[in-house]
């Protein structure tokens, strides 16, 4: 772990990292074990059982992928933290991500952070009616190109939704629309436009009802200040006071998620190691698009007992 030791950030993935069988890991390990446990009595069914044993159909869901991924993501964090010590110099999570990362942070309990994402995921999946919205990832074009296009198609809504890594956008919006756009995509020199697999057309202003609703879950929810720098999404700046944290969450719903930039605020502050903490490995490798000479680490290769080390 000696590289680890002084400087080093912990990325936690979002909704889409998810996959059969990733919480079996997990569940043979104590201390991680018994963060299911907890999760089993707040939602009131089992989410252990999802993880280990739920099909990809499963997990695929919005408002079941999001508590799952978020409780995988803390199994990961306290037994690497059990097994190596290590604190993180600064957090960083991608979308429903960033929950995990206010909890590594000790801004949310856990368990509260659950109750929020279970909520964001169910409000998510009403905002819209079913097969309206989708998302899509465009390759090869900037942001400001993809704009472009999309400001262009008429009727419907389009946006930038995610700002992954130089030449890595995603759009959201209404299908037909996003559908329209791909032909002037491509025209703009796009390599590559790819459908995602989502229900919704997430961080768009077509969640905006969602946004409203979940307001209303964070004000019940106790959040501190965090111990460590944490990067809204929205910003790509680190959290203020717990007021403008909840401030914030609400407006990840509908506001593009800026990365890039919330990785190179981490480089830019001396900060050249990380550990991706969660299940999959999507965040390693949009660092290596980011900045190349960045170091990221699979959190399951920190967490065996061997103690062996693998970087991304």
């Amino acid at each position: 772990m000696s590289r680890f030791e002084h400087e080093v950030a912990f990325l936690f993935p979002g909704q889409g990292s998810q996959t059969p069988g990733m919480g079996q890991e997990y569940l043979r390990e104590p201390t991680s074990r018994r963060v299911f446990e907890e999760a089993d009595d707040i939602l009131g069914w089992k989410l252990s059982d999802l993880c280990s044993e739920g099909s990809a159909e499963e997990l695929k869901r919005t408002d079941r992928a999001q508590p799952a991924v978020l409780t995988v993501s803390v199994a990961a964090l306290r037994l690497l933290q059990e097994k190596s010590g290590l604190r993180p110099r600064a957090c960083l999570g991608h979308s429903l991500g960033e929950y995990t990362a206010l909890v590594a942070a000790g801004a949310l309990e856990f368990s509260d952070a659950l109750r929020c994402v279970q909520s964001r995921g169910e409000l998510l999946d009403r905002a819209l009616p079913a097969n309206t919205g989708g998302m899509a990832a465009v390759l090869g074009l900037e942001r400001e190109r993809v704009e472009s296009v999309c400001a262009g198609i008429g009727d419907g809504i389009v946006v930038v939704a995610n700002l992954n890594a130089p030449g890595q956008v995603v759009i959201s919006g209404h299908r037909e629309a996003i559908a329209r756009c791909k032909p002037g995509l491509k025209a703009a020199g796009a390599r590559r436009v790819i459908d995602l697999d989502v229900s919704s057309a997430f961080h768009s202003p077509l969640m905006h009802p969602a946004a409203e609703r979940l307001k209303r879950v964070l004000e019940r929810v106790a959040v501190n200040p965090p111990r460590c720098p944490v990067l809204s999404n929205v910003t790509a700046r680190p959290h203020g006071d717990p007021r403008s944290i909840r401030t914030r969450l609400v407006e990840q719903v509908t506001s593009p998620v800026r990365w890039a930039e919330c990785v190179r605020w981490v480089l830019d502050s001396g900060i050249k190691d990380f550990i991706e903490v969660g299940p999959g490995d999507v965040l390693a490798g949009l660092n290596r698009a980011i900045e190349p000479s960045a170091r990221t680490a699979a959190v399951q290769n920190l967490t065996r007992s061997n103690g062996q080390e693998k970087a991304s």
